[in-house]
């Protein structure tokens, strides 16, 4: 228990409950506070869905999406007459998902396919999507997607930086701003595409009705407000919270500060971070002390111009350098390289353990399988030096190597 700093979850009420919770459970065991962290990527993920929710136009447009991917999911036939006309037009072999890549064979299929059957889901799904509305949200959201996406890769690095994750946001905050405002490269082309008053798109006949622009407007400013509303909720610029409170640590912007405003610069963060460990009998650091050591060390990073871009990166200069000269700050800066800010290193690590031992594998060793996974989750074989399994094999004075010699095991030599 008294190694335990940080719980990183998905933010369900059952570890992160301020009563019952998991996090709230280990506090009254703990001599030392735990820091309970909701895991980056799961809040984006929470940012852009609670920003479409209140948009009614896009919970419409997922249900479009939810009954193109079931049309053709739930039948083969429809799978394969679309691969095959996607061939006679030379068009680039995608998923059902992928609307926007080719919406001339999805077209042609669903047109096909009600005229053949009569079939009514294909004709509503047709109406819906040769709509100028849709389209024109289709390629607003192919401009806002990657720039979400971005940042949810960056999120979901094992690596991420705590004093990255504020000019990550701002970064895509300030896109997201630029999109409210003029149009992106999808919507641009589209618009030269299928200029106001068009009749067809990508062989599709499209119909539109008076007012749509005004109405798609709407739509585009409530969505990119909502959310850049639930970004600075989520991820707040100024909070008090410790985790968000721990950035500071990294010092950065602290050289372009004036010798007074360097003074009081980040001694509010830092104070909530003593209060937050001042709640146990137990000392974690000293108040009085690790004030003084925060005024000494903004000095000297300012004096020596150490890089002030990574908390881990500064940290480690600073403890080979002047190891006994911050011994309260060392703390706090090992729990801030240490806490868990996403969890998706966790749940590929259930991935990878669910594609390995499926149903027709179900008498796999535990120690087989954490083998396995171990080789799965590790680096290419190309990148280890195979020289520790090559050395095992030599020294094996059995007949036969590898009638005998277990080889998972020999491959699984730590480098």
């Amino acid at each position: 228990m008294s190694k335990i700093i940080a719980v990183g979850s998905d933010g369900a009420a059952v570890m992160t409950g301020r009563k019952n919770g998991f996090v709230a459970l280990l506090n009254k065991e703990s001599t030392v506070p735990v820091i309970g962290v909701h895991c980056i990527a799961h809040r984006l993920a929470l940012v852009t869905s609670q920003a479409a929710e209140n948009v009614p136009y896009l919970k419409k447009f997922q249900g479009t999406l939810s009954d193109i991917f079931y049309f053709f999911k739930k039948s083969s036939v429809r799978r394969e007459r679309l691969y095959a006309l996607e061939e006679v037009l030379e068009c680039e072999n995608v998923t059902y998902k992928e609307i926007h890549s080719d919406l001339e064979a999805l077209g042609s299929v669903l047109g096909e396919w009600r005229v053949e059957t009569n079939n009514s889901t294909a004709k509503g799904i047709l109406q819906r999507i040769s709509s100028y509305k849709f389209l024109l949200v289709l390629h607003l959201l192919m401009d806002i997607i990657p720039t979400m996406t971005r940042l949810s890769l960056q999120f979901q690095k094992e690596d991420i930086d705590l004093a990255a994750l504020r000019p990550s946001i701002d970064a895509v905050i300030q896109q997201l701003q630029y999109l409210k405002e003029e149009n992106g490269p999808a919507l641009v082309q589209f618009e030269s595409q299928c200029p106001k008053g068009s009749c067809e798109f990508d062989g599709v006949p499209i119909t539109s009705e008076a007012g749509v622009e005004k109405r798609f407007s709407n739509v585009r400013a409530a969505f990119l407000q909502n959310l850049m509303s639930e970004l600075e909720c989520r991820f707040p610029a100024v909070a008090t919270d410790v985790v968000t409170c721990m950035s500071v640590l990294s010092l950065r912007g602290l050289s372009f500060l004036s010798e007074d405003a360097r003074k009081h610069w980040g001694t509010e963060q830092l104070q909530n971070i003593i209060d937050f460990y001042s709640h146990r009998e137990k000392t974690f650091v000293d108040a009085e002390e690790t004030l003084r050591e925060w005024a000494m060390c903004k000095d000297m990073v300012h004096q020596q111009h150490y890089p002030c871009t990574s908390i881990c990166q500064l940290w480690q200069i600073l403890s080979s350098r002047h190891p006994d000269t911050f011994p309260n700050l060392f703390k706090i800066a090992q729990v801030a390289v240490l806490l868990p800010l996403q969890t998706a290193t966790v749940e590929r690590g259930f991935s990878v353990q669910n594609l390995i031992k499926r149903s027709h594998r179900n008498r796999l060793s535990s120690e087989r399988l954490d083998t396995l996974m171990q080789l799965a989750l590790g680096p290419p074989v190309r990148d280890v030096s195979l020289a520790p399994a090559v050395t095992k094999w030599r020294s094996d004075k059995r007949e036969s190597c590898f009638a005998k010699t277990n080889v998972v095991d020999v491959f699984a030599v730590p480098n």
